[in-house]
């Protein structure tokens, strides 16, 4: 049978079912896989999708009590849905069907932020959530999932961990609405930040540093008469001028530096943040960097310090 096509909502009305015949198929130029069966009685909107090689389709609704504009909105969601690995015609999607998505979308960054986020997922959040329908997860099963978590950080009191729990919780559901994984989904957790579910005191632990100009001193007097690897000295130096983070610090390289400019410029992969960052060379720092020019054995500035 030769399928017809439609492009506007006056062409669909006017279509209708030749004599003798009981169905006709009609497909809709503007939006790729929407169609419309035609009987004797109604038109029907029907998604017609592709799934592991074999064609399904998914029933929308009846024209014209599901208008056109709808309709086109309802095939591009199941075809998003389609791209995220989702059969539509299948079932209602569970938490953890959700979390597995959206944590293929997450593997693109840092790796060991990744694996951070997956373990708090698979420990905290899969053995309570994993089953159940999305449609089913209220507000107050949310937050008990959170604050009823049994936690350790490092002897505190597992503040920091529940408010990372919040945080995938909160991203995963926002991304169900993002990607219209499912239709007009709003979270549960939307209008929420984690203060405004726990209200517990809790006393924020801060790195150790230095307060005291004269411990400062000392310390700095200690670097100088450092008498271990030369490079662990220059890259001690270095951080104290720079206030890199160690592991940036550790991968500097001859590239990054800009003697014209005046500049470290430090690419975003090299950064926890993942943003380019630039830094001024200052006259304290292109001392260090000429002390170091007898040691320059490649690309990266402290290789030494890398291969051991």
């Amino acid at each position: 049978m030769k399928i017809k096509s439609f492009t506007t909502d006056s062409q669909l009305k006017a279509i209708t079912l030749p004599q003798d015949t009981k169905e006709l198929i009609i497909k809709d130029e503007s939006t790729p896989n929407l169609i419309v069966r035609i009987r004797p009685n109604n038109k029907t909107f029907l998604c017609r999708i592709k799934i592991n090689g074999k064609i399904k389709k998914y029933t929308i609704g009846q024209y014209p009590l599901i208008s056109l504009a709808t309709a086109r909105q309802e095939a591009i969601r199941l075809k998003a849905q389609i791209t995220q690995g989702i059969d539509p015609t299948l079932k209602e999607l569970t938490f953890n069907e959700v979390a597995q998505i959206w944590l293929k979308h997450k593997s693109k960054q840092n790796l060991a932020t990744f694996k951070k986020i997956e373990s708090r997922l698979n420990n905290h959040i899969i053995p309570k959530l994993g089953n159940i329908k999305i449609q089913d997860l209220k507000r107050d099963r949310l937050i008990k999932c959170v604050l009823e978590s049994e936690l350790k950080d490092n002897g505190g009191d597992g503040f920091e961990t529940k408010t990372k729990i919040f945080g995938i919780l909160k991203e995963i559901l926002k991304f169900i609405a993002i990607h219209g994984l499912i239709h007009d989904y709003i979270s549960p957790l939307a209008d929420l930040n984690f203060g405004d579910i726990c209200k517990d005191k809790h006393t924020t632990t801060h790195h150790r540093y230095i307060q005291e100009p004269k411990r400062l001193k000392e310390f700095l007097d200690a670097i100088e008469n450092y008498k271990g690897n030369i490079l662990t000295k220059y890259a001690l130096k270095m951080g104290v001028y720079t206030a890199l983070r160690s592991q940036t610090l550790r991968t500097l390289k001859w590239e990054y530096i800009d003697y014209t400019k005046e500049i470290i410029n430090i690419p975003k992969e090299q950064m926890k943040t993942k943003k380019p960052f630039i830094l001024p060379l200052t006259n304290q720092i292109k001392a260090i960097l000429k002390e170091l020019e007898p040691y320059k054995l490649g690309h990266n500035i402290y290789l030494a310090l890398i291969q051991k």
